[in-house]
């Protein structure tokens, strides 16, 4: 498939810098609020941990769902960018499934859907991945999860847990972003870039 055929994602941001604004010079960037590792980091990760999740190393079929380019940049509260941060990425499949032992969701798993992703910042402190966009999923009684991203970003310095989320009416009743203020929603949602 094409760059064409993807819809290209710009994660919202690393609480070690990926950020909302500019500042050279100025006051600190605001960094990304912190969220939650959530229950589902993977216990048992798979063998192929590149950064396309859409395709297993060995299988020749592509996982189910709209594929999307999720594109990140690591950056310090100058914005500058942290090269060689790590950043690790995990999410359900385009059914609302995770493939850990503990997700009890009745959803299909995707066997070919990779599901988690090991990375290194580039000198611009980029990530890319390509992806599935992750489904909902039931969080319990009452509740579903609006569709997101697991990330655990890790610099010189400093380590944060975030999810990247995507604009969604869930929103409004995710039990996990709720609390966030306006301004820190905003933070975390995922930009599309055209």
């Amino acid at each position: 498939m094409t760059d064409r055929g993807r819809r290209k994602v710009l994660a919202g941001g690393l609480a070690l810098g990926l950020v909302g604004g500019s500042a050279r010079g100025e006051e600190p960037l605001t960094t990304t609020p912190p969220l939650e590792l959530g229950p589902f980091y993977p216990v048992l990760r798979p063998t192929d941990t590149d950064a396309d999740l859409t395709r297993i190393a060995g299988r020749s079929g592509r996982a189910k769902g709209e594929v999307i380019q999720v594109i990140g940049r690591m950056v310090d509260q100058r914005g500058r960018p942290i090269v060689g941060g790590k950043v690790e990425i995990w999410q359900c499949n385009a059914a609302g499934r995770y493939a850990h032992p503990a997700d009890t969701n009745t959803a299909p798993l995707d066997p070919d859907f990779q599901g988690f992703a090991n990375l290194t910042t580039d000198p611009n402190g980029e990530f890319r991945i390509t992806t599935i966009k992750p489904a909902p999923y039931p969080a319990g009684p009452g509740w579903m999860r609006a569709p997101h991203i697991h990330m655990d970003a890790t610099g010189k310095a400093a380590r944060s847990t975030f999810q990247m989320m995507f604009d969604d009416p869930l929103l409004a009743q995710d039990r996990v972003v709720t609390p966030l203020s306006p301004a820190d929603l905003a933070m975390t949602l995922a930009r599309p870039l055209e």
